[in-house]
């Protein structure tokens, strides 16, 4: 039975279609399927799958980041501590609600995409770099409070633990357990910081 969707709701659908298997493995006809609509409805709302795995990755960029901002800005937490309540929210979510299964939309996607989409692969990146930029703030606050070493370069310590995050949440899924994301916890509020 077919039912009537929003652009909103087929948005939310197709994303998590998207995020769990991949844009080669996803086609419009999936994302319909999945929403209760005909395929010829999907482009009522969007030109195609490209254009809808735009919106998708912008929308999830967008809801990323400002999660992030909300603990990374939190002035009721010391910096450091705001650096580590996201990390433990973060785990929390990948081994509780995604089983080590998921990973971030953003970084499968890219690395899916990076060598054949420049489009798409331009606006990851970009919303990575927009996020990493809390970080770099949130470091600096946190060397301005002595919570941390003075000697470490924000900047590149704000890549560092983000690049780092990427490849936890890539070994996560590639051995379907959580220990890249302990480990990756350990060493980065233990060893680095």
């Amino acid at each position: 039975m077919r039912r009537k969707v929003d652009k909103d709701s087929l948005l939310e659908i197709g994303t998590n279609l998207l995020h769990k298997q991949g844009y080669h493995a996803t086609g419009i006809k999936d994302i319909a399927d999945a929403a209760g609509i005909l395929k010829g409805s999907f482009y009522n709302y969007f030109k195609g799958k490209e254009a809808f795995c735009k919106e998708a990755l912008e929308n999830y960029g967008q809801k990323s980041y400002e999660q992030t901002k909300s603990i990374l800005e939190n002035q009721g937490l010391s910096p450091l501590t705001r650096l580590k309540t996201l990390f433990s929210y973060r785990i929390n979510f990948m081994i509780s609600d995604q089983n080590c299964t998921k990973g971030c939309f953003l970084g499968n996607t890219g690395q899916e995409l990076a060598e054949s989409n420049a489009n798409l692969r331009t606006l990851i990146d970009a919303s990575l770099i927009k996020e990493n930029e809390l970080f770099v703030n949130c470091l600096k606050e946190a060397q301005d409070s002595k919570e941390i070493r003075s000697s470490l370069d924000p900047d590149k310590g704000a890549q560092f633990i983000n690049l780092s995050w990427q490849g936890a949440l890539l070994r996560m899924k590639t051995s379907g357990d959580e220990q890249p994301l302990r480990v990756f916890y350990q060493m980065i509020f233990e060893q680095f910081l």
